[in-house]
Parts: structure tokens; sequence; C-alpha cells
């Protein structure tokens, strides 16, 4: 047992031999379960991302197999890292973590995380009568990833770099944010009347929203829109929650450069031929609007749907802003959550609900 941890942080291949020691087969080890065993005190974790103070940032990572994990820290999202800072690792946990000096909120960070990799590919393994010899298994050797933070709360656009802040902050809590009353909840789950409701589908089409918020939260904080009507004479008829998606951070979108297709070239054409999905199909690839099958990031909303090039903390206000606006009372919401918003756009939002909307021109 007291080699474990030093295994797991390891290629590690079962191997069967014959009588005569020669290797016959071989492959990776699932090491899931000996890693939840293992290090059962990291659910405890209460700090996991990043964690502010007027005195110091810390950050924390649980990668139990890493075999070594250093911080890249960068002025803002697009500046080169001007810093690379070493973590450490805790055994007991299988965290690393760093703390630095002063409050870093506005940077930006990445890590670079020294692992051993699953995939297929070719390993070394020992057998007592050959020695070292290569064969076919589950592992492509030790790779160095640069990724963003899994505990991220906000990324920059496209999700490249995770952002240094704090949804606590002022900057990320619009106006009433703090006073706004949460909706009356439903005292059994049978008791829910649920509406599904696509984000971009609620406004993209909608002339009463300002066109640069058309399928976005902020198109949430319109009460006079004919879609906030809309919702508000369902919520009269009974509904009691809104499930609100895609909102998590995806990929299969781009969030800088995004193109919708010619719907007047799209109508020309002959609905019975395949010519309408060529059209579409040629600009897939940049298309605004796809499925959400590609998640980035679990804890942060996705920019919008057509999506703005966004700066974090602008996502997460936004997302902030969405979430206040749109908080009726009998009508509560829920929202299909696997990324980083704009924060204040989506609490903004939620407020509408019960308060008059200020006028709101960001998208």
């Amino acid at each position: 047992m007291a080699r474990l941890p030093k295994l797991l942080q390891q290629e590690l291949v079962l191997v069967e031999t014959d009588a005569a020691g020669s290797v016959r087969r071989a492959t990776a080890l699932q090491v899931a379960s000996a890693l939840d065993d293992l290090y059962q005190r990291a659910a405890a974790l209460p700090d996991l991302g990043v964690s502010i103070t007027p005195q110091h940032t810390q950050f924390k990572l649980w990668a139990p197999t890493a075999q070594q994990v250093a911080l890249c820290l960068y002025a803002n999202g697009q500046a080169p890292a001007h810093r690379l800072v070493a973590l450490q690792r805790d055994g007991r946990t299988g965290a690393w973590s760093a703390r630095l000096p002063g409050n870093l909120s506005g940077h930006h960070y990445t890590y670079l995380v020294d692992v051993h990799a699953r995939g297929a590919g070719l390993v070394d393994v020992h057998a007592p009568s050959a020695g070292l010899v290569e064969v076919q298994a589950r592992g492509a050797g030790l790779v160095r990833n640069r990724v963003t933070d899994p505990y991220a709360i906000s990324l920059n656009t496209d999700s490249r770099r995770s952002w240094v802040g704090s949804l606590n902050a002022a900057a990320l809590q619009p106006a009433g944010w703090a006073t706004t009353p949460r909706p009356d909840a439903v005292q059994t789950s049978t008791d829910l009347v649920v509406y599904e409701l696509h984000l971009r589908d609620f406004s993209v089409n909608d002339t009463t929203v300002p066109a640069v918020q058309r399928g976005k939260y902020l198109a949430f904080t319109h009460p006079g829109s004919t879609g906030m009507q809309h919702l508000r004479a369902l919520a009269a008829a009974g509904l009691t929650d809104v499930h609100l998606l895609p909102v998590f951070d995806f990929a299969s979108v781009p969030e800088q450069g995004c193109t919708t297709p010619d719907v007047v070239s799209l109508a020309a054409l002959p609905p019975d031929s395949e010519a309408q999905q060529a059209l579409v199909m040629a600009g897939a690839a940049q298309d605004c609007f796809k499925g959400a099958t590609t998640r980035c990031t679990s804890a942060r909303p996705k920019a919008a749907m057509p999506p703005t090039p966004k700066t974090a903390p602008c996502a997460s206000s936004n997302f902030a802003a969405w979430c206040r606006h749109c908080t009726a009372p009998g009508c509560g919401w829920a929202w299909t959550w696997s990324t980083t918003t704009p924060v204040h756009q989506a609490r903004n939002s939620t407020r509408c609900w019960t308060v008059p909307c200020p006028a709101t021109t960001s998208a």
C-alpha cells in the first residue's frame, strides 16, 4: 500500500506471461476506484479552484496521477504568460496547490500538467526472461498538457484560459442581486410543471428585443418583450419551473467569428433537394447554432447563442443578470449547468420578474 500512490502516478500495465516468462498480453489498468479509495480526504476539500483574499491568491487542483503541475499566469486573456509557478503536491489528498501574494483578480491562468496519458500505443514492459520488451497496450507515455482549471468559475473567449475572480465580487452582482428574494419552491417534485426552453430560440427572432441581445442572456432582462410576456402567462397558468439550456460551456460553437446560414438563400432552394442541407453544411464548423455535445467546463456558462466574444467577468455577470431578472413568484429556474457564462448577465436576467428592469445596453 505504501507504494501505491507513487505507482498510480506512473504507467501501470497488467502483463500476462507464459511458463517461460514471455509476454503474451498486456493492458493498462483502470485506476479510478483505487484513486477514490486512496484519496477519500479530497472529497472534503472546500477550496479547489481559486481562493482570493486581500493578502493572497491560492490555486488548487486535484490531479493525483500527475507527476508535476505548474501554473502559467497571464495579465489578461490575450497577453503572453509572465510567470510560471510550480505547484506542490499534498500526498494525503492528491491535490496540487500554490499560494501567491496579493489579490490577483482579473488575471488569467492555465496549468501545465505532466501525466501518463491513456490511449492506444506501445509501452515498455519488463519480462523476467526477455528483459525490457515493447508491447501494445493502452498507454501513450508521459505527456505535458496545457489545460484550463476544471474548477474555474469563468474563462476567456473560446475557453482558452481560466479567469481569476470571485462570484462575490461587486462587479458580478447586478443592482438588487443581493436583495432579490428566491422564488417559492414547490413542496414535492411531483408538483413541478417544467418548461424546457432553448436560450437562443427564446429571443433570436423576437423583434421586441434589441437586435444585439437576441439569442443571449440579456434578452431576459426586457419584461415587455413578447417572450417574457409569454413566460409570465405560462406562470399564471400553472408553470412552476423553466429549464434553460444549453448554458454550459461547450466547444462546438465558436465564441468569436461564428456564422449563420443565409435564410433568404435557403428559402430560395428547392425543399425536396439536398441543396439546402449542402448550404448549411458548408458552414457547419463555424455555425452559431448547433448541438451542445462537446462539453468544456462544467462550472462555467456559455457566452451566448449566438455567442459574443467575451471577457471572463462579462460572461459571468451576464449570466447573473439573467438569473436575477427571470426569478418570478411561483416560477423558478433550472439550467443545464456545464460551463461558465457571463455571470452578471445571467444574474441580472432572473431579476426582471420581481422588480422593474434597468435599461441594459451590453450584450
